[in-house]
């Protein structure tokens, strides 16, 4: 018979009460497959979400990531679902791949959420995500290939477009909403 393999769940708060007090450090430990949970709190950090994890706030009003780096949140695979994400220097999040699910980015220095070089093997998704407040674009597509589906998402507020596939020879950009 097969064994079934379950991923590990791993702790973060910024408390001390997890396995880790930063989100970073986290995504490092985890292997494909873990869930890295973020407890409530405000996490002044860059995140780079590079391996085929589920990175999993306490909901958008709790779990926080901001900073001064552009951008906040690198992610090229996995999932990222249930934080606010604010960047003061640039993009709140930069998207090759994976899916954010779930997400509000907020206030940002220029895009909410930026897409270019889209992965092949693990392209990106927009799921449910509120995008307000950035100086730029709310959502931006630059990809040499592929499409960006954005799904049951609200982009309002910002400086340039809510949803801007840049583009003008392909759509870039697939909008869709659905019950």
């Amino acid at each position: 018979l097969g064994q079934i393999c379950l991923g590990r769940t791993i702790i973060v708060d910024k408390y001390g009460g997890g396995q880790f007090t930063s989100i970073q450090p986290a995504i490092v430990f985890a292997a494909a497959g873990d869930t890295v949970k973020v407890w409530p709190g405000e996490y002044q950090e860059q995140v780079t979400l590079d391996k085929d994890i589920t990175l999993v706030g306490s909901g958008y009003e709790n779990s926080i990531i901001r900073g001064n780096s552009d951008p906040v949140v690198n992610m090229s695979v996995g999932r990222m679902q249930w934080f606010k994400v604010s960047s003061s220097a640039g993009n709140g999040i930069n998207l090759s791949g994976g899916a954010v699910q779930n997400v509000l980015v907020i206030g940002c220095a220029r895009y909410g959420i930026y897409t270019v070089n889209v992965s092949t093997t693990s392209p990106p998704l927009v799921l449910n995500c509120i995008v307000l407040g950035s100086t730029s674009d709310g959502v931006r597509s630059e990809p040499t290939s592929g499409t960006l589906p954005v799904t049951n998402t609200i982009s309002r507020g910002n400086g340039g477009f809510g949803f801007n596939g840049r583009q003008t020879i392909y759509n870039r950009i697939s909008l869709s909403y659905s019950n």
